[in-house]
Order: C-alpha cells, then sequence, then structure tokens
C-alpha cells in the first residue's frame, strides 16, 4: 500500500507548526480529537505530548517553550531538535488549516490499526481459530478504535444521584454571594448557573448588550472570572461600557469628551470608574467574525487559564452577538443552529455559563404587541432548543416616544427549564451603560 495513504508527514508537521504559532490551533484539533497517539512519526507523537503539558498547564505552547519542555524531559533530541520545530513553524503560514490537517492524521491513524488489525486476523485464522471467535475479536477491536465512542460521560443512576445531592449540598453551605444578574426582580426568577446557556434577545437598541454588560460586570464584582466576545464594537469601546456604568460617566462625554456641556464633573467619576475595573478577572475579545470553532478554541483556552488560576466554581462567558459570527455555509439557519449547539456543548464541557445576544427577527415591528418572545430570534430554525432560558428585552419608548413608561425597561422570561416565566422591570439607565432596580412602589404596581 502506498505509505502516503497511511501517513501524512505535511500534515503532521502542519499541525504542529499551527499549534506553536497560535495557542488557539490546540483547542481547534483537540476539538476533532487529536491525540498523540494519532501521530505516525515518534519526533511529532513528543512535541504533540509536551505541547498538551504546556497546554494544560495554562504555559504558553510556542518554539521556546516547547523546546525547553522537552529539554527538561531528556527528549528535545529525539524530537529532532530546536532548528526542526523552528523550521515547522516557518512552512506554516497560519492556524486557517489547522483543524482538517487533524482530520487527515486522525484518518490516517485508523488507516493503520486497520492494516494492523487485517494482519491479526489473518495470524488468528492462520492458528486455527473458530470463525465466531475471530468475528468477535474483530468486533471488539473495531469498536476500541472508534474514536468517537467516548462512554466518559455514562455513570449509573446512584452515581447521578449522588452527584445531584453533592450540587443541592454545596449550593445550600455556599458561603459566598448567591450568583446574580444584578437584577432584583429579574433574579427572583432566573440566575446565572454553571453549563447553562441563557439566550438574551431583542431588536437594535433596545439593550440586550447592556443586559449582559450589567450581567457582567455584577460577576466581576463578585470576583467571577468573564470572557466577553464582542463583535459588534472594537474592546475599547466594550471598556468604555464599562467605565460608564463602574464611575457613573454620562457615556455622551466618552464620545465626545470636548463637546460634552459639564465635562469637569465626569473627569473624577471617569478616574473612579478605571480605579473599580482596575484587576477585575475581565477577558475581552474583540475578534471579528469568528467563526463557532474559533470561538469555541479561545473560551477553552480561557477557561484552563482560569482553572490553573484557581477558579473553579463559576465563569462567565458572553458572546455578543451570535448574528454578527462569521457563517460560511449558505443555509444560515443551519449555520446558527450549528453555533447554538457549539455553544451549548461548550456549556457543557467547561461547565461555564454563556450569555449568547441574538437580533429578532424584522417582523416583529409589524405587530401590535412587539415584546420579544422566544420564537423572534431572527433565522432561529431550533436554536431555543439549545438555550437553557430565553431572556427577551424591551423598552416600549423604542415604540412609543409619549409612553408612560420612559426610563422603564422589561426581561421577558420566555422559556426557563428549571426557573419561572413572566417579566421582570428594570430602570432604565442607558446613559451609564447599565440597568438597574426600579423602586419598590413601581413594581408593586406591576
Amino acid at each position: 500500500m502506498n505509505d502516503s495513504k497511511l501517513y501524512s508527514q505535511e500534515a503532521e508537521q502542519s499541525v504542529l507548526g499551527a499549534i506553536m504559532l497560535d495557542e488557539i490551533a490546540f483547542d481547534i484539533v483537540t476539538e476533532v480529537g487529536l491525540q498523540a497517539s494519532h501521530f505516525y512519526g515518534g519526533n511529532h507523537k513528543l512535541v504533540f505530548e509536551a505541547i498538551t503539558h504546556l497546554s494544560e498547564s495554562a504555559q504558553p505552547t510556542d518554539v521556546v517553550t516547547v523546546a525547553e519542555r522537552l529539554e527538561l524531559t531528556g527528549k528535545l533530541e529525539a524530537a529532532s531538535g530546536a532548528a526542526y520545530l523552528s523550521r515547522m513553524v516557518d512552512i506554516t503560514p497560519s492556524i486557517d488549516n489547522a483543524k482538517a490537517y487533524a482530520e487527515i492524521i486522525i484518518d490516517r491513524s485508523r488507516r493503520r490499526s486497520l492494516v494492523a488489525l487485517s494482519g491479526d486476523i489473518r495470524a488468528k485464522i492462520d492458528e486455527g481459530a473458530e470463525t465466531e471467535e475471530v468475528k468477535d475479536y474483530t468486533a471488539t477491536q473495531l469498536q476500541r478504535m472508534d474514536d468517537d465512542c467516548n462512554t466518559g460521560d455514562i455513570i449509573s443512576g446512584d452515581d447521578a444521584l449522588r452527584l445531584a445531592i453533592t450540587r443541592i449540598d454545596e449550593r445550600f453551605n455556599f458561603e459566598g454571594d448567591d450568583w446574580t444578574f444584578g437584577i432584583d426582580q429579574l433574579d427572583k426568577m432566573l440566575v446565572p448557573e454553571p453549563s447553562r446557556v441563557i439566550g438574551i434577545i431583542g431588536a437594535t437598541s433596545s439593550g440586550k448588550s447592556t443586559l449582559a454588560q450589567t450581567a457582567a460586570e455584577t460577576s466581576l464584582n463578585m470576583g467571577i472570572p468573564v470572557f466577553y466576545a464582542t463583535m459588534e464594537m472594537p474592546p475599547a469601546q466594550m471598556m468604555n461600557r464599562f467605565i460608564s456604568s463602574a464611575g457613573d460617566v454620562n457615556r455622551d462625554f466618552l464620545r465626545d469628551p470636548r463637546g460634552f456641556a459639564n465635562p469637569d464633573e465626569q473627569w473624577p467619576r471617569l478616574a473612579a470608574g478605571t480605579q473599580k475595573l482596575k484587576g477585575l478577572p475581565l477577558t475581552i475579545d474583540g475578534g471579528a467574525r469568528q467563526t463557532i470553532s474559533t470561538l469555541t478554541a479561545r473560551i477553552k483556552a480561557w477557561v484552563r487559564k482560569m482553572k490553573a488560576e484557581g477558579h473553579t466554581e463559576r465563569l462567565l462567558v458572553v458572546v455578543d452577538h451570535v448574528h454578527l459570527m462569521s457563517m460560511p455555509g449558505k443555509d444560515i439557519v443551519n449555520e446558527l443552529g450549528n453555533i447554538s449547539k457549539g455553544l451549548k456543548f461548550l456549556a457543557l464541557e467547561t461547565g461555564v455559563c454563556i450569555l449568547p445576544l441574538f437580533q429578532v427577527n424584522r417582523g416583529i415591528t409589524n405587530r401590535p404587541d412587539r415584546r420579544p418572545m422566544k420564537h423572534d430570534i431572527r433565522d432561529s430554525g431550533k436554536i431555543e432548543a439549545d438555550l437553557a432560558a430565553v431572556i427577551g428585552v424591551y423598552r416600549d419608548e423604542i415604540y412609543n416616544p409619549d409612553t408612560e413608561y420612559k426610563g422603564v425597561a422589561e426581561a421577558i422570561i420566555s422559556k426557563s427549564r428549571d426557573g419561572e416565566l413572566g417579566t421582570a422591570y428594570m430602570k432604565d439607565d442607558l446613559r451609564f451603560s447599565r440597568f438597574g432596580n426600579l423602586s419598590d412602589s413601581f413594581q408593586s404596581q406591576n
């Protein structure tokens, strides 16, 4: 058989080069199941093992750190040396094809296993084994080769029961503050939880980003790390919103400090807001038009880093917003479904709480009640099935300038697997980039 059908040196070199070029590539290739055992070249296996160790330890995976790791373990020479590592990076222009190369490596590994199995089968037949014995052996070996068969998440009912009781006990005895959105009335109905995807939906300018930011700022002030993927604005502009909320700085001042009517009172607020934000565990990802694979890889790398730093209980991810993500296919409904499923699996795998933001269908403006519900997600298909809860954000003054509800926003829970459905009312503090609590008298009236 042609050796090129059993292994690809180019694919193996390109995958390793991509990872040492950009550590995000490690999550991209491990997402498809690539392991050290899949590599044909023994030197390449050693390099991938070193990379895996560094990545799981939340360390960089560039040429220098990989070479140092191999030298520390006495395997640098067996891995073909530091110059060979550098050459693999030099021949890899980008990480764009890393996933495809990883799939080639896995495929070639399976072919080699099948060739070896065919030899074993022939040997058993030559040794006089019964036909049924050979069939059973073949079936067993094929099952072991099935890299997609992962039973690690299959547990007994008793074990699942113990896990559930342990989780309830941890919640009851948890000494820190309850995880909240930062809006009292909303928190009585729904709160962030690990391994959950809670969609926030709304029309343009409704305030869905503001609700997500309010939740993020609340988490940060509780010491909960936040990964904020903003595809709608650059990181500096996103940070302006956090400064505005933290320091009561008027957003108009941040947009145009020279033209603001009374800037003198804003400067001390700006300084105070900046001071409050320093040192908070916030990560802002300003990558535009990301694919679900790239975003997932970045979040996984961040999760590993946070857990290495001791943050093991609660982590929050905001994706603002899903409709701005890259969708290479022509079927938008199908592409959005892939994204929502990717976020669901990511939450389950990593334990993070994810708040993805979605636009709503334009047709919502043509009906008498324009409050967004779960079925209003644009090009939704079956997105809502992947969401544990859906919060629609509505401000009546967008459609009715003379409304008596100016300064009031609604958080409409139209889906909640474990919680309550209904509407929470919020104070519209958009000039300070946040939502807040309304007076008790207003809430009692509604």
